[in-house]
């Protein structure tokens, strides 16, 4: 669909999420031919799959759907799905990108090039031994939680959008308790922040609160909050005021007890007490990590990656820009951020190009 393939496009975009279809849409809007190559069989990325987003609980769909019409009906614009880029060379006006999709591989050139290849959720199951994710129905991802919002079937089942049930049998949870920044902020693991944990977790607890009623135990678990940004404080005000019940600490294991609830050791660092939190449904919001995929860019495109192993950028006061001409980055494809920071970089990134295009 949209532009057709002869000749070099101006800007080919690696990654059909929030920030590659933001670059695409701005780009479009200034003319310029854009293709967008996405190995999903869809666009939107990770936020497809979201209910309703923070700060304000709008619908995801309501931010996604625009853009991906705009995109998908755009003249300027062609779109490759389940293209999963396997190779990567060139500079500014001369680059080749090589995708593979069901049938076969193919060969695309391109003026300019941005990385918006996202983030890839932490591997829990292999990682993160105490807390038996994948060992029990009920012991959840954020990501799973709102899947099952949405009413998506899979592991947490289906249902009207908005409602939220246990998977191990459809039923209302009696207690739901969150625990964040599970794989990050250790030396185990990675000792980075992933920056939006707190924010999901908080929109996820609200939510929970406001659809299932005063009756349902909310706990959140952490290590402390860092909600920060316009209207972040009110949310985080919001779910005390509705009953959620923030632990400032991390459960050191969380145990099986029958087929639907689960025990949580945490130790209170408020009260210096261990707890015991029972709950008939877990959600881990885990770390975000670079993409499958990064390091084999990094060495093609002659582009570092950071102690993070998300890519790095030429400066650090330049976010969009890398050591290799014509070529940027948008959104988590450098570092975790929330979804409106993803869209000004993607936004920044699409002027960059624009810019580079005209010769500046």
């Amino acid at each position: 669909m949209g532009a057709p393939e002869s000749g070099p496009v101006d800007c080919l975009i690696v990654g059909g999420g929030i920030a590659g279809l933001t670059a695409a849409r701005e780009l479009s809007r200034l003319g310029h031919s854009v293709m967008i190559a996405e190995m999903a069989d869809h666009l939107g990325g990770h936020v497809a799959h979201y209910y309703n987003l923070f700060p304000i609980q709008t619908l995801a769909v309501d931010v996604v759907k625009p853009l991906v019409d705009e995109v998908t009906r755009s003249p300027q614009v062609r779109t490759l799905l389940r293209s999963e880029v396997i190779g990567a060379a060139g500079r500014f006006g001369e680059f080749s990108i090589t995708t593979r999709d069901p049938s076969g591989q193919h060969t695309h050139h391109a003026k300019t090039l941005i990385l918006a290849t996202g983030f890839e959720i932490y591997d829990m199951a292999n990682h993160v031994f105490e807390y038996n994710y994948s060992k029990h129905p009920n012991i959840l991802t954020g990501s799973e939680l709102e899947r099952i919002a949405l009413g998506e079937h899979g592991r947490g089942g289906g249902g009207p959008q908005g409602t939220v049930t246990r998977p191990s049998d459809g039923r209302v949870p009696e207690s739901v308790s969150f625990v964040l920044c599970v794989g990050s902020r250790d030396e185990t693991n990675n000792v980075w922040c992933c920056e939006v944990g707190c924010k999901v977790a908080i929109n996820q607890a609200l939510h929970v609160k406001e659809v299932l009623g005063p009756d349902v135990t909310v706990t959140v678990c952490l290590i402390d909050i860092r909600a920060h940004g316009r209207l972040s404080e009110e949310m985080y005000r919001r779910c005390r005021d509705k009953g959620v019940t923030f632990l400032r600490g991390r459960p050191s294991s969380i145990d099986l007890l029958d087929e639907h609830f689960l025990s949580l050791k945490v130790f209170d660092q408020v009260t210096q007490k261990l707890l015991e939190v029972r709950a008939d449904l877990v959600v881990l919001e885990p770390t975000l990590v670079p993409r499958s995929g990064t390091v084999l860019l990094s060495e093609q495109l002659r582009i570092p990656v950071g102690a993070d192993g998300f890519f790095e950028t030429q400066d650090y006061f330049a976010p969009v820009t890398t050591a290799t001409d014509g070529l940027y980055v948008a959104g988590c494809t450098s570092g975790t951020r929330d979804i409106p920071a993803t869209m000004s970089h993607a936004g920044l990134a699409a002027v960059n190009v624009a810019a580079r295009l005209r010769g500046h």
